[in-house]
């Protein structure tokens, strides 16, 4: 299948006199195994291509090839003419528009131009385009022993999903606090949560503070450093633990920040939610996070790549109650 993929978009295959007569599904097979970037070729040299483009099946097939390939896998193309149901709602989501936005969010900006603020940035190596790898390093800060915190320069957009909801995730191996904040520009490196105009998830101990140096908030389980040793502020030296923290809001019915009845913050830990909250402010967009300490790394997938969170299915099912009253 996939030599006669790379024949499409290099346009050949349109000469061929047999093209008409391949079977549909057999031609929608071919047409998803084709990278994004190789689509426009494809489908500009040959109308009948562009018009098997067109089926919702062919785009919601390109987008769980390129973005939901760990979870279970969809039905083929025969099996969707035939009738069998995805476990998602076809036509509650522009499979199209998702494809291109997702695609588009491994942005051209250098990584520091994306990522600002006291920590190491780096571009991810190619089979994570689009990511950014972040790094606690006294190599490169002589006061490596300090919380160095980082914004991200975007502030959080929706995903055209079946409810608009905008999600990013942050790979963690260390200590670690990460939420939003009202500004991108970069502050005191502090952990998020401490500073006016910020609300942040801390991993030391699964709590949730607000614009403050104290809080009466326990929220959810700890993440990023061995749950079973860690302590308040690290102070035990705990191992470091890979986890997948996701930040999300939930916007309600009507356009992202208007109309709304109030957007939903919400976090989850490897793939599971772990609880929501009312948005303290629609002024607080914008991603950041803080790492407790020398060669403390994470990776931040802003979409790119596929989320370890189905934020696809989230989005098709009724918002969850809020967990927490701040």
């Amino acid at each position: 299948i996939w030599p006669t993929a790379v024949i499409l978009a290099s346009g050949l295959l349109p000469a061929m006199p047999q093209l008409p007569h391949f079977p549909e599904v057999f031609l929608h097979e071919l047409l998803h195994y084709l990278q994004a970037k190789d689509f426009s070729p494809a489908l500009v040299s040959s109308r009948v291509l562009c018009d098997l483009a067109a089926s919702e099946y062919f785009w919601f097939q390109v987008y769980c090839t390129a973005f939901r390939g760990n979870f279970s896998s969809p039905p083929t193309f025969r099996e969707l003419k035939a009738g069998t149901l995805p476990e998602l709602q076809l036509k509650a989501f522009a499979w199209k528009d998702l494809v291109r936005f997702r695609t588009a969010l491994a942005s051209g900006l250098s990584a520091p131009d994306r990522l600002k603020g006291g920590l190491f940035v780096e571009d991810a190596p190619e089979e994570r385009a689009g990511m950014l790898d972040v790094e606690h390093s006294r190599r490169r800060f002589s006061d490596g022993g300090a919380q160095k915190s980082v914004v991200l320069q975007q502030p959080l957009q929706p995903l055209p999903l079946a409810r608009k909801v905008a999600y990013v995730e942050l790979l963690i191996n260390g200590g670690c606090s990460v939420g939003l904040v009202s500004s991108p520009k970069p502050g005191q490196d502090q952990h998020i949560g401490w500073n006016s105009g910020s609300i942040g998830y801390h991993g030391d101990e699964g709590s949730i503070y607000v614009s403050s140096l104290f809080s009466d908030y326990n929220f959810g389980p700890t993440f990023g450093l061995d749950p079973a040793l860690v302590v308040e502020n690290d102070a035990g030296h705990a191992p470091r633990k890979a986890d997948c923290v996701g930040v999300g809001i939930d916007y309600a019915e009507g356009d992202a920040g208007e109309g709304c009845e109030f957007p939903l913050l919400f976090f989850t830990k490897n793939g599971e939610l772990v609880g929501c909250m009312r948005q303290p402010s629609l002024a607080m967009k914008y991603l950041a996070f803080a790492l407790h300490s020398s060669q403390d790394r994470a990776s931040l997938n802003v979409g790119s790549s596929r989320f370890c969170f189905d934020v696809e299915a989230y989005s098709q099912r009724p918002r969850p109650p809020v967990s927490l009253q701040l």
